[in-house]
């Protein structure tokens, strides 16, 4: 008799390690987990949520979070690019590839990321003092943090592939995951 105990084992998860700003992210990265789920992509993130604080201490938290010996396509940041200079982030990106994590900064910020998943926002590029004010014409009961659910109601795979044709960080989140070549 062909098959028997362990013939339908699934594969394990791959694992990455995240570190975020807040809630909002770690609901983004679970609606994201969502879209794996349905696509048979065996992906979990592991959080470290940072609750706030500066954009190094973010670093530090998430370099402290994960196993030693993660590489970068299993470790990422999310960090808004309002709370970010030029020259910031040039810093944190090159202690970012010293550290092996990957960066992923959301323009201008989380916010400006759940308007640019509307049809047609995707190559807008908002001052971050406007994002609210534009996001509310297309959700007008916005509150921060979303739940992932939320997030699953509220848009889809195409709304993040739209967008990460216009958000490189956005398009290297979703390779890494396994959700764009």
């Amino acid at each position: 008799m062909a098959g028997g105990r362990g013939q339908y084992q699934l594969k394990p998860y791959r694992v990455i390690y995240a570190g975020v700003e807040g809630a909002s992210e770690q609901a983004f990265l679970k609606w994201i987990e969502r879209l794996c789920d349905d696509r048979d992509i065996r992906v979990r993130f592991k959080i470290q949520n940072c609750n706030g604080g500066s954009p190094k201490q973010i670093v530090g938290e998430t370099v402290k979070f994960r196993p030693a010996r993660a590489l970068a396509i299993n470790s990422i940041i999310l960090l808004d690019k309002d709370r970010l200079s030029d020259h910031e982030e040039r810093e944190l990106q090159q202690l970012a590839d010293k550290q092996k994590i990957t960066l992923i900064i959301q323009r201008p910020n989380f916010e400006g990321i759940m308007l640019r998943l509307n049809p047609g926002e995707e190559p807008k590029q908002p001052p971050p003092e406007a994002v609210k004010i534009m996001l509310r014409k297309f959700w007008q009961d916005y509150e921060k943090p979303p739940a992932a659910r939320e997030l699953a109601a509220r848009f889809g795979f195409e709304n993040l592939e739209a967008l990460a044709r216009y958000d490189e960080d956005l398009a290297t989140l979703l390779r890494l995951v396994g959700l764009k070549a």
